[in-house]
């Protein structure tokens, strides 16, 4: 259905069909496509199944880390049960500039990947690792490896 609704150019209908029946993924891909990120990355918080939302956001991290990087952390924060250490390879898309995009992502590894959630992955541990090494602020990667 969807196809031939593309087919005719009728991509408006074609998202509206999609949203009524719960392809979820097709609307996301479309707004990629597109480059609207951040209306991409409002789909997939309005996902109402988790298990789904999850996987969604697990295949699609990596593009909205590159091209939105707070909006993608702070979405990522309000998701309870995420495998945060499949959200490496995600993570090693950011910004490196402005600074505080490093910062933002180093504090939701330490604050909530590995304080809040408990996580004992190594690869969590090792991507907290990675951004402070990668702020080249040696005193506080110092502090971190101490504790």
């Amino acid at each position: 259905m969807f196809q031939l609704l593309q087919s005719h150019g009728k991509i408006n209908e074609c998202i509206k069909f999609a949203e009524d029946v719960g392809a979820h993924e097709a609307v996301i891909v479309h707004y990629i496509n597109k480059q609207e990120f951040q209306k991409a990355l409002k789909k997939v918080e309005s996902i109402p199944d988790k298990k789904s939302k999850n996987q969604v956001m697990l295949r699609y991290a990596s593009v909205f880390i590159k091209n939105l990087p707070e909006l993608t952390i702070d979405a990522l924060s309000k998701f309870d049960d995420i495998d945060v250490a499949k959200l490496v390879p995600a993570f090693m898309n950011i910004p490196r500039t402005p600074a505080n995009v490093m910062d933002k992502a180093k504090n939701f590894v330490i604050d909530y990947c590995i304080n809040k959630r408990k996580s004992t992955d190594k690869t969590v541990h090792n991507l907290a690792l990675y951004f402070y090494a990668e702020r080249d602020k040696p005193d506080e990667l110092l502090s971190y490896l101490r504790q």
